[in-house]
């Protein structure tokens, strides 16, 4: 491995806010390195890490230049986190069996790193904490296929932001951290889908289903693209009211 490429070992959420260490996160991705979060950072999950907590209710997304875009898949993977930290909570009084608990963990703790990494990477520009205590557009907790298919929704609409915020930046830093991310929320949505399969609920949508992979073998154009769609999809799972300033052409 050159040596210019390291590993960057996390051990706790805090060390992400500190300048230093947002730094050499930074400095990690740029050169093809990679981070390595240890199990102390997800104690934060279980104890909601503030994901829950009540936060602003109302928040404006000003979408100029990179930082604008991050900042709103940063409000993504708010979103996302704070959803699947209630899903584990209530992963036992829904039935789960053993293998859909560890693996609805996984992508807890995935989307927290998603989350805290957009974080760091954002500094002191990052968007505030936004209020998720809320609606999940009336997911029954106690219902697996419920459950399985609000997350079908969301991992589709996070997968297809991130698809198409490429083409709104310019660094090349910034573009790879995105793809990184969006090829690990692909994985969510097929691991998602085929749960629903293994419920006989998946009313066609299968894990390469039509509805997301257009005759070309590329995304589908049928899902929310540009920002503003995305924000519209994401409204009835969230308190927070989002608005747009300044969106990309």
């Amino acid at each position: 491995m050159p040596q210019d490429r390291q590993t960057l070992v996390i051990e706790t959420a805090e060390q992400l806010l500190t300048p230093r260490s947002r730094r050499e996160f930074v400095r990690a991705m740029a050169t093809g390195g990679t981070a390595l979060f240890l199990p102390g950072v997800f104690t934060a999950c279980d104890d909601d890490d503030g994901i829950t907590a009540p936060g602003v209710t109302t928040a404006t997304l000003d979408l100029a230049g990179d930082r604008g875009i991050i900042n709103y898949l940063y409000a993504v993977e708010q979103v996302q986190a704070a959803y699947y930290v209630r899903v584990v909570q209530e992963s036992t009084a829904a039935g789960f069996n053993a293998i859909q608990r560890r693996l609805l963990a996984d992508i807890r703790n995935h989307e927290f790193i998603h989350r805290e990494s957009l974080r760091a990477l954002l500094g002191l520009y990052r968007l505030p904490e936004l209020r998720l205590d809320g609606r999940w557009d009336g997911t029954n907790f106690r219902d697996p296929v419920s459950i399985f298919e609000t997350a079908r929704r969301m991992e589709d609409i996070g997968l297809s932001a991130y698809n198409h915020a490429g083409r709104y930046m310019t660094e090349a830093t910034d573009v790879l951290l995105v793809g990184k991310i969006s090829s690990v929320e692909a994985r969510h949505s097929a691991i998602i889908r085929d749960f629903l399969d293994s419920y006989g609920a998946n009313s066609g949508k299968l894990f390469a289903g039509d509805d997301i992979v257009d005759e070309t073998g590329l995304d589908s154009e049928g899902q929310p693209s540009t920002p503003a769609a995305v924000v519209e999809a994401f409204d009835p799972f969230i308190d927070a009211t989002l608005s747009l300033a300044n969106p990309p052409a």
